[in-house]
């Protein structure tokens, strides 16, 4: 019988907090990866995922968010090289206190941002659900690669026959009198996630 992979669970809870038409978002320093991520974290012990948003959000911007404020909106389950982890993604558009960064060793700062112009260096995992909830799906997986995004992924290009450029592709020798065959392109395979740290959570 062969030896099934051990994986550890990680639930996680990120907050869409709405205000006129924008978005939350925190910008990280550079030793936590220098991307834009969502309030939240790590849900701990035998917290509900309310709980935790609600927890987190204050430690990280100094607001209240009600519970009874927070919607769930989309779940994502990524899986890493040896960590499952399930995102809880809730919105919100009201909350009481003064925002203000109350981790700066985490953060730079937080800024709002319009709906349609997320940080580019968003963090991929975020970015894909934020896609995938633009779209109207509640659920996701991550990562999620079709053989399109592959071919993309590795810089392979099929060359285009054309008119003025008839190319072909090029031929092995022929052995022993036999027809050559077409040689083949190899499509490297994606890496594999890295290891699991504080950052993939944060």
């Amino acid at each position: 019988m062969p030896i099934q992979q051990r994986f550890r669970t990680v639930l996680t809870a990120r907050l869409l907090l709405e205000y006129r038409d924008h978005l939350l978002f925190l910008a990280q320093t550079k030793a936590n990866g220098g991307g834009y991520t969502l309030p939240g974290g790590k849900i701990e012990g035998a917290e509900f995922a309310k709980d935790a948003l609600v927890r987190e959000t204050f430690e990280e911007v100094g607001v209240i968010v009600k519970k009874k404020n927070l919607e769930l909106v989309h779940i994502t389950h990524r899986k890493l090289k040896s960590v499952i982890e399930i995102i809880f993604l809730f919105k919100a558009s009201g909350w009481t206190g003064e925002m203000v960064v109350k981790e700066p060793e985490k953060f730079r700062e937080a800024i709002w941002l319009p709906y349609d112009e997320a940080p580019e260096r968003l963090t991929a995992v975020l970015k894909y659900t934020l896609t995938r909830l633009a779209k109207g799906y509640s659920y996701s997986e991550f990562p999620k690669f079709k053989k399109k995004e592959i071919l993309v992924e590795t810089d392979l290009k099929s060359p285009k026959i054309t008119k003025k450029n008839k190319t072909k592709p090029k031929t092995a020798k022929p052995k022993n009198g036999k027809k050559a065959k077409p040689l083949k392109k190899k499509i490297n395979k994606i890496p594999p996630e890295k290891p699991f740290t504080e950052n993939d959570v944060n």
